[in-house]
């Protein structure tokens, strides 16, 4: 057996063993991150002892420069780690979708990969084959589902990088799939108009929600983390303050996505109606409980002291829709209805320009 020296100094230790017609290069790769123990690359050349020489002379600065990954950790367990040191960072939603991504998809498709094998072309591949429907549920996903996959495994081998767990990130040099961006379409006025009339025959209280949706133009959980006192004593008008969120514990109401909040006026017919499924007080008192000042506008609960679920609140909304032939239309696009009627309203106005006395008013 026949030993060579490393010609690289202090930079790394490597050496060359004869074994046979070949020989072994072994370089020390110092220590992994995560288990503590040392690590070792090693190659065999079928050659001359000067051709595993000069292979050895190429491994020992890629060794030292950090081109090389130092840890025998999986995706997993990179996926983790990063998930547990960002968690507090985000929304609870951003982690509630990181975290199911992270368990129902990546993990069990990639998940066993090892981090010093992972290429972007096996992140290529795997986004292809959840376009095809290999993965999770078996049905083909979006492009925009795709999207979220890349930008979590993106950021979780990033910061692999700055661990110097993996040398480089193999997400930037695949390639996400692309699609266009989805146009909002909300309902015209007759479709709302449907929407409300089976509503309100076939599930009052979903009717009730869906009536505020359309006037106040709110997003779902901010209309699920309504209570009452963010109304005036006549409800004409709300201050859209929180929003009930969906964590990993249950259900949170947090400050709304702006942390500020928004005085929006109510028409009248619609602040009777709230008036009137207000008037649940005396369900509560039925059920032996009372119903707090500051009780939620739409709860299960007799007092309620729980929110409805977003989630909840728009598998009702689908329900709705589905009964009255309106497939496409999303609980969401009601508030984008709001902001379509509010400028075919402003277009119909002429506008006061500075230095002028014209006043808006509507165009005849």
């Amino acid at each position: 057996m026949v030993r060579v020296g490393s010609a690289v100094g202090a930079m790394a230790s490597g050496h060359i063993i004869k074994r046979g017609d070949s020989w072994r290069i072994v370089v020390d790769a110092g220590t992994d991150p995560i288990t503590g123990r040392r690590r070792q690359l090693t190659r065999t050349v079928n050659g001359t002892k000067r051709e595993a020489e000069t292979i050895r002379n190429v491994m020992l600065p890629e060794v030292a420069e950090g081109r090389v990954t130092r840890t025998r950790a999986t995706l997993a367990g990179l996926l983790n780690a990063w998930f547990e040191t960002n968690e507090a960072d985000w929304s609870p939603r951003t982690a509630l979708d990181n975290r199911r991504i992270i368990d129902n998809v990546i993990i069990p498709a990639i998940g066993s990969m090892k981090l010093a094998t992972l290429k972007a072309s096996d992140l290529d591949a795997f986004y292809a084959k959840a376009r095809a429907g290999g993965v999770s549920s078996g049905e083909p996903l979006a492009a925009s589902s795709v999207r979220k996959f890349h930008q979590v495994l993106r950021s979780a081998l990033l910061q692999g990088v700055r661990w110097e767990w993996v040398a480089i990130n193999p997400a930037s040099n695949a390639q996400a799939p692309k699609g266009k961006r989805k146009e909002p379409t909300p309902p015209t006025p007759e479709e709302l108009g449907k929407l409300l009339e089976f509503a309100e025959k076939g599930v009052p209280d979903f009717y009730v929600y869906m009536r505020v949706a359309a006037i106040v133009g709110a997003r779902r959980g901010e209309l699920c983390g309504l209570r009452w006192t963010e109304f005036s004593k006549e409800y004409t008008v709300v201050e859209i303050r929180s929003s009930a969120v969906i964590t990993r514990e249950g259900i949170e109401v947090k400050e709304t996505k702006t942390d500020r909040f928004r005085r929006v006026a109510i028409d009248k017919s619609t602040a009777l109606l709230l008036a009137e499924h207000r008037a649940v007080e005396a369900q509560a008192e039925f059920c032996g409980v009372t119903l707090a000042p500051d009780a939620f506008v739409f709860s299960y609960e007799a007092d309620g002291s729980e929110p409805w679920r977003p989630d909840s609140a728009s598998r009702r909304f689908t329900w709705v829709r589905t009964r009255v032939d309106l497939p496409h239309t999303r609980l969401h696009d009601l508030w984008h209805y709001v902001a379509t009627r509010l400028i075919d309203a402003w277009s119909t106005c002429e506008r006061w320009r500075p230095g002028s006395a014209t006043r808006v008013r509507p165009r005849r």
